[in-house]
């Protein structure tokens, strides 16, 4: 198997998660793949309260601005 395949074929599970359960599933897809995991992180925390989660994330559709 050439370089060029090997590379085409290689997994990369990417993940975010408020509360952890998606970063465990993304864990078990990566350990099943033998994927890299790459988890993403914001700059500023987000609420911890879900109702202010949801206001957030509707200021920031209104304004145009992306997550951070």
């Amino acid at each position: 198997m050439s370089n060029e395949t090997k590379d085409a074929n290689r997994v990369l599970v990417i993940q975010y998660s408020l509360t952890g359960n998606t970063k465990s599933i993304a864990e078990t897809i990566q350990n099943k793949t033998g994927g890299d995991l790459l988890e993403i992180e914001t700059v500023k925390d987000y609420p911890a309260a879900y109702s202010e989660i949801v206001e957030e994330a509707k200021r920031e559709l209104e304004t145009g601005k992306l997550p951070h």
